[in-house]
């Protein structure tokens, strides 16, 4: 027989979570990344500047949906409804209502959330033309599901051209694109109820995987302060 090393599965601790979430600045450097990749310029062919472009997708909408990787490859159109919403400004801003069916969902429970940015899934329409409401969204032909290999070499190559260090030994795949979302939303204050409804996991998992962002946020608000102007108003600093 062979003794193989027991691998973690993804989220079995928080320390392992922290290193597999992309840090902010990681996450800006990717996305500009991402962006300079997706242009006839830095492209050898046709086939690379769309593949290139249906990861660069894939990866905005998993940072902004929160949705796993299994439940994302296998979202169809009729799955996803845009919508206009005003923000606390009041500016008009694109969100997507999306159904996880329970057929796709890992825990084999439907449910429906808001996902930011809405407007992504109307560059996908513009990369590959209107499509069915049965055809998938992140397919090539609409027909097959995702090659999950070629993705992720994709997002590999994007990752090491925007220079994040440490990729395998941190253990940085698509899913860490989930975490990258849940930490998010943590640390903008959303209540972990919210959180589990809309990634569609417990409230349980939340606390006891992303325990870690609590001591952050508390170091935050003690570290809050302000000063009054010499009008009476007060400033935060």
């Amino acid at each position: 027989g062979f003794d193989f090393k027991k691998l973690k599965k993804d989220g079995e601790n928080e320390e392992t979570v922290r290193r597999q979430t992309l840090t902010n600045e990681e996450y800006n450097d990717l996305i500009k990344t991402m962006r300079r990749l997706c242009s006839e310029k830095h492209s050898r062919n046709e086939s690379e500047l769309t593949w290139r472009k249906l990861t660069q997708m894939f990866v905005l909408v998993a940072t902004n949906s929160g949705l796993r990787v299994g439940e994302q490859k296998q979202l169809r159109w009729k799955d996803v409804q845009i919508e206009m919403h005003k923000d606390k400004e009041g500016k008009t801003v694109k969100l997507a209502r999306i159904i996880v069916r329970a057929a796709t969902s890992k825990v084999r429970k439907g449910r429906t959330l808001l996902c930011r940015n809405g407007q992504y899934f109307e560059r996908i329409e513009e990369i590959f033309g209107k499509r069915s409401a049965e055809d998938l969204v992140f397919s090539m032909d609409g027909k097959r599901i995702i090659n999950l290999q070629k993705l992720n070499k994709y997002f590999r190559a994007m990752l090491e051209a925007a220079e994040i260090k440490d990729v395998v030994e941190r253990g940085i795949v698509l899913y860490s694109l989930r975490h990258f979302m849940i930490t998010q939303r943590i640390m903008a204050g959303l209540g972990y109820r919210a959180i589990a409804d809309m990634c569609g996991t417990s409230v349980t998992m939340i606390e006891k995987t992303y325990w870690h962002l609590n001591d952050e946020i508390r170091l935050t608000s003690a570290l809050a302060d302000y000063r009054r102007r010499e009008d009476g108003t007060i400033e935060v600093i």
